[in-house]
């Protein structure tokens, strides 16, 4: 099992993200510094520190009730073990309880450990990740790439490609959807609270693109559009004083297609 968000937690991260804005306060363990604005909206990426995640995150301000879908690719870093966890790179959509994409993980069982490379489906009803054919293994330095999608009735479809070694895994199915939630799509980094996992050089992503309904664009295609709220999370290990800052991801390109994630401390 990985140390994938649980659905609720999820939410409350948005919830509390918004909330964190409108009030501009801040807590120990989870503060919001905008960009240039107080507040989420068109031409405003919000900027989160938190203890456990890395990346973007585009979440729909009202519910839409609508088809979603996310795209993704990127490279395999080589990593360096640092303690005995394990550190997640996921690609979903999310609509309330549901969510479902792909999970890579970095598994390791202590300092200087030989790291496990793995790859698996992120299903609403299993967690992060699902088993996985063991055939389908993943290297460092393999080009991956997530297109994942969920329909306003339910219908679900994830294709996962390793690029470099031939391989491509798919899996569909079906979910229950609500009308009453907002919608979200997510590329990020998920460890550990406070916890440094793994060292690493920066992780090249691209061809991050996102489906709310009729609407369909790059990353930084959503960040002037009106009832969309794009979110900026940075790694960060609050039980330092000042926290300090595990891992962040880099601006979103000028095409937005592409960011890279950087380890503070790589290898």
């Amino acid at each position: 099992m990985g140390f994938g968000f649980s659905s609720a937690s999820r939410r409350l991260i948005i919830l509390l993200a918004i909330a964190s804005v409108l009030l501009l306060e801040s807590s120990a363990f989870f503060y919001v510094a905008p960009v240039s604005s107080a507040s989420a909206g068109p031409n405003v990426i919000v900027k989160i520190s938190n203890s456990s995640a890395a990346g973007y995150v585009i979440t729909r301000e009202t519910a839409c009730s609508c088809n979603l879908s996310v795209s993704g690719s990127w490279v395999i870093p080589t990593v360096d073990c640092i303690s005995a966890s394990n550190l997640d790179y996921q690609v979903f959509v999310e609509n309330s309880h549901i969510y479902e994409g792909s999970n890579m993980q970095f598994s390791c069982s202590g300092y200087r450990a030989t790291p496990v490379y793995s790859m698996g489906f992120c299903r609403s009803s299993t967690e992060c990740p699902t088993s996985f054919p063991k055939k389908d293994t993943i290297s460092p330095g393999d080009k991956m790439s997530t297109v994942a999608s969920l329909s306003s009735t339910g219908k679900v479809s994830i294709t996962i490609k390793d690029s470099t070694k031939g391989w491509t895994a798919t899996l569909t199915g079906t979910d229950t959807t609500t009308s009453s939630c907002c919608d979200s799509v997510v590329w990020y980094f998920y460890g550990p609270a406070n916890t440094v996992v793994v060292h690493f050089l920066p992780m090249n992503t691209s061809g991050d693109s996102a489906t709310f309904g009729k609407q369909s664009g790059s990353l930084g295609y959503y960040v002037p559009l009106p009832k969309y709220d794009v979110y900026e999370y940075n790694y960060t290990n609050f039980k330092t004083t000042p926290p300090s800052t595990i891992m962040y991801p880099t601006p979103v390109s000028s095409s937005g297609t592409s960011f890279n994630v950087v380890d503070v401390f790589p290898l």
